[in-house]
């Protein structure tokens, strides 16, 4: 075979492999806590308007509430979780996590579930918008709440509480992604405030798909506040 037809050969190859890699969905884990204001704002800006456009299809998501929590022994052989935000973000973490893997037919009525109650003016009181969503959404608030308050939560929230105190890199911040299993400090800066345009630009191709062919200014801008925020919370510490 001539070196001229090897490299044609080789160029379709690696074209028919790129566009086959681009045809693939993403699995996109969100590590979170139900009482994070940097949560909040990731859902509410970023993670609703990315998976509810035409990206869906091209995304497997997974929502995992545990956050910062922590398993702490009582000395009588329980461990109890404590969370960073208080008890009213345990509630909401074992609320969601009950609904996510035991009630909700889909991942996107799962997050119609956290979006719902982030959106709320009294979002820090978990135990008042996870009723009233359930009431606005038309879920049968019984059964979640049987689970919520029943050992079932505790073991689905003991799971999630594994999953992320198991992770490599550890967490270090919430919220906490994940894409195709893997994390790095590039995807942390650039995807909490620009998650559509990460992923156009890092795994899908910005010229082909429509979904991506618009909104990188905002994304730029939203790094550079992202790093601002994030330098002068390490100075904090």
């Amino acid at each position: 075979m001539s070196a001229v037809r090897t490299f044609f050969l080789f160029c379709a190859l690696s074209l028919l492999v790129a566009v086959k890699a681009e045809n693939e969905p993403i699995n996109l884990t969100l590590f979170y806590e139900t009482l994070c204001p940097d949560t909040r704002k990731f859902v509410l800006d970023e993670l609703v308007l990315t998976y509810k456009s035409a990206l869906q299809s091209k995304l497997i998501l997974k929502l995992v509430p545990f956050g910062n929590a922590k398993f702490v022994a009582d000395g009588n052989g329980h461990t109890n979780v404590e969370c960073q935000h208080g008890k009213e973000e345990c509630y909401g973490n074992r609320v969601q996590a009950c609904f996510i893997v035991k009630y909700s037919p889909t991942i996107s009525q799962s997050l119609d579930y956290v979006k719902c109650m982030f959106e709320k003016e009294d979002w820090k009181s978990t135990s008042n918008t996870s009723v009233k969503c359930a009431n606005e959404l038309s879920l049968n608030w019984t059964v979640i709440k049987q689970c919520t308050d029943s050992d079932e939560g505790e073991k689905l929230i003991e799971v999630f509480g594994n999953q992320t105190q198991s992770l490599v890199p550890k967490v270090n911040w919430i919220p906490w992604i994940t894409i195709n299993g893997q994390h790095d400090d590039k995807m942390r800066f650039e995807a909490l405030f620009g998650l559509k345009t990460y992923l156009c630009s890092n795994h899908f191709n910005n010229q082909t798909l429509d979904a991506c062919k618009s909104g990188s200014a905002k994304a730029v801008f939203s790094f550079v506040v992202l790093a601002l925020v994030m330098t002068t919370r390490l100075f904090l510490w």
